[in-house]
């Protein structure tokens, strides 16, 4: 059993919600208490986003808007764990457990944490 290990966000809280939307060619989210704007998810990860929406069913009306659910603690309902790979460009690479796909998380990571958490766990649902 691998040992997990409690990293508050930057803001202080162990959960955090983003809403992603997607804007013809990627998903983005806004994210105002971080002064960001229209932040995309590549290389990657927004692949692993649309797989998780696919398989929960809700691919086409999560393309409005759905809310991102994440932390670097297991939660209850939790449907995709991405596991700490490499850094890279300033961001690091995560690999998700069940599907065995790679994404990369740009340098925005770290507006939400102090370093990179060596676990990510994550849920998706409409708004």
């Amino acid at each position: 059993m691998r040992e997990k290990q409690f990293q508050a966000t930057k803001h202080g809280n162990i959960m955090q919600e983003i809403y992603p939307y997607w804007n013809g060619y990627t998903w983005v989210f806004d994210d105002e208490s971080v002064n960001l704007l229209a932040e995309p998810f590549v290389l990657g990860m927004d692949l692993i986003i649309s797989n998780a929406l696919a398989r929960l069913g809700i691919l086409e009306a999560a393309k409005t808007g759905f809310r991102l659910s994440f932390s670097n603690m297991a939660f209850p309902g939790f449907e995709s764990e991405l596991l700490f790979n490499r850094h890279e460009a300033g961001g690091a690479y995560y690999d998700e457990v069940n599907t065995n796909e790679q994404g990369w998380l740009c340098p925005a990571l770290f507006l939400y944490y102090k370093e990179a958490p060596q676990a990510i766990f994550a849920r998706y649902a409409l708004k």
